[in-house]
C-alpha cells in the first residue's frame, strides 16, 4: 500500500470549504443589524468619539511627525488643549445664549405689546350693553397668549427648562466621551496596526487605499461644510448689521449653523432669518416688524439661492461627488436611524458607502480596484509610534 505523499502536519490549519465560507459570511452580515439593535444607545457616542478623534489627529500628527515629539506626549498636549477649549467654549456660549435669550424675550414682549389690538372702549350688541365683558375677555386673551408662549409643552419657559436639562445631560455625556477619547487616542496606533495585520499581506495595499480614500472623503466633506457654514454666517451677519438687528454676530452664527446639513439646512436658515427679524425688528427703516421679517427673508432667499449654485453646489460636488437627490434620500434614511447626527453624516456616509460599493464590485469581478496605485503607509506607520 502506497504511502500518502502529503501527510497531514500536526499544526497545519484546515481550510474551510466554500459552503462554510459562505455560511460564515452570511452570519457576519446578519450580525450587523443585530449588533446595531443591541448597541444602538452607544452608537451615537461612538460616532462622536470617532469624529473627535478624526479631527484631533491632525494636530497630534503635526506634533508627532513634524516636531518629533513622542506620540503619547503629543496626545496629552492636544487632548488637554481640546479639553480647556471645550470647557471655555461651553461657559462662554452658555453665557452668550442666556444673554441673547433674555434680550430676545424682551424684544418678543415689545413685539406682542406693539401688535396686540387695543380693546374697544364699549361693546354693544344691539340695545344690550356688554361692556362689562371687556375686562374678563381681555384677561382670558392675555392668559391664553402667556400660556401659549411661556407655558405648556411648546412654551418658551418650558423650552428653556428642557434646554437646561439637556445641557446638564450633555455635560454628563461629555465627561464619558472625553474619558474614552483619551484612551482611544493613546491606543490608536496599536488599534490601526492591529487592523492592518488582519488583512492578508497580498491584499493589504487595496484595503489601505480604500480606507485612505474614505478618510479623504470624510475630511473633504467636513472642510466643505465648514466653508458653507462660514459663508452663510458671514452673509447673515452682514444682513443683520446693515439692517440694525442686535447681536448680529451671534444671530448670524445661529442662521449659518444649519447649513452644515446639505440642502435642508438652507430652509431652516431661511425660517430662522424670518423669526429673528420678526422678534428683533429694526430702528433704521420705517416699517413694521412683520414687513421687515418678510423683506429680510426674501433677501436671504434670493442671496442664498444665488449662492447655492456658486458656493454650495461647487463645494459639495468637489467634496462628496454625490447628486443632491441622493443626498436628500440619505438624509431621510440616516435621520430616521440616528436622529440629528444622521442628518450631519448622511452625505459623507453615502460617499464612503459608494467607495466601498465600487471596491466590492471590482473585487467580485476579480479586478484590481486600484491598478498601479502604490500602498500608502496607513498601517505600517502606526506599528512603531
Amino acid at each position: 500500500m502506497a504511502e500518502n505523499p502529503n501527510p497531514p502536519q500536526k499544526n497545519s490549519s484546515t481550510v474551510w470549504p466554500d459552503w462554510q465560507k459562505q455560511l460564515a459570511g452570511l452570519v457576519l452580515i446578519l450580525l450587523v443589524p443585530v449588533i446595531f439593535v443591541f448597541f444602538k444607545p452607544a452608537i451615537t457616542t461612538l460616532l462622536i468619539i470617532l469624529l473627535l478623534a478624526f479631527v484631533l489627529r491632525y494636530p497630534i500628527n503635526f506634533l508627532h511627525q513634524r516636531l518629533k515629539l513622542r506620540y503619547s506626549i503629543s496626545v496629552f498636549l492636544v487632548f488637554f488643549l481640546f479639553l480647556l477649549l471645550a470647557i471655555w467654549a461651553f461657559v462662554a456660549l452658555t453665557g452668550t445664549v442666556i444673554s441673547v435669550a433674555i434680550t430676545t424675550l424682551q424684544q418678543l414682549q415689545t413685539f406682542i405689546n406693539a401688535n396686540m389690538p387695543a380693546p374697544p372702549e364699549s361693546l354693544n350688541l344691539g340695545p344690550i350693553d356688554l361692556s362689562f365683558l371687556i375686562s374678563p375677555l381681555q384677561r382670558i386673551a392675555s392668559n391664553f397668549v402667556i400660556t401659549r408662549l411661556f407655558g405648556g409643552p411648546a412654551g418658551i419657559v418650558n423650552g428653556l427648562g428642557q434646554l437646561i436639562t439637556s445641557a446638564a445631560d450633555l455635560m454628563g455625556q461629555f465627561a464619558i466621551i472625553v474619558t474614552i477619547l483619551l484612551f482611544f487616542l493613546l491606543e490608536m496606533p496599536a488599534t490601526i496596526g492591529g487592523i492592518g495585520k488582519l488583512f492578508p499581506e497580498n491584499s493589504r495595499r487595496e484595503y489601505a487605499i480604500l480606507i485612505q480614500r474614505s478618510d479623504r472623503l470624510l475630511a473633504n466633506f467636513f472642510f466643505g461644510s465648514l466653508l458653507v457654514v462660514g459663508f452663510y454666517w458671514l452673509l447673515a451677519t452682514i444682513m443683520f448689521t446693515v439692517t440694525g438687528v442686535s447681536d448680529a454676530l451671534i444671530k448670524g452664527f445661529i442662521v449659518g449653523v444649519p447649513n452644515f446639513v446639505p440642502q435642508v439646512g438652507g430652509y431652516v436658515s431661511t425660517i430662522l432669518v424670518f423669526i429673528i427679524a420678526l422678534i428683533s425688528g429694526t430702528d433704521r427703516f420705517a416699517m413694521s416688524a412683520l414687513v421687515f421679517a418678510f423683506v429680510m427673508m426674501i433677501i436671504f432667499m434670493v442671496a442664498s439661492g444665488i449662492a447655492y449654485y456658486f458656493v454650495d453646489a461647487r463645494v459639495y460636488s468637489k467634496s462628496v461627488k454625490i447628486p443632491i437627490w441622493l443626498i436628500l434620500i440619505g438624509l431621510i434614511v440616516f435621520a430616521a436611524v440616528m436622529g440629528t447626527l444622521g442628518f450631519l453624516l448622511a452625505a459623507a456616509a453615502l460617499a464612503i458607502f459608494g467607495e466601498f460599493f465600487v471596491f466590492t464590485l471590482k473585487k467580485i469581478r476579480g479586478e484590481d480596484p486600484y491598478p498601479g496605485e502604490p500602498e500608502p503607509p496607513l498601517f505600517t506607520k502606526y506599528w512603531n509610534p
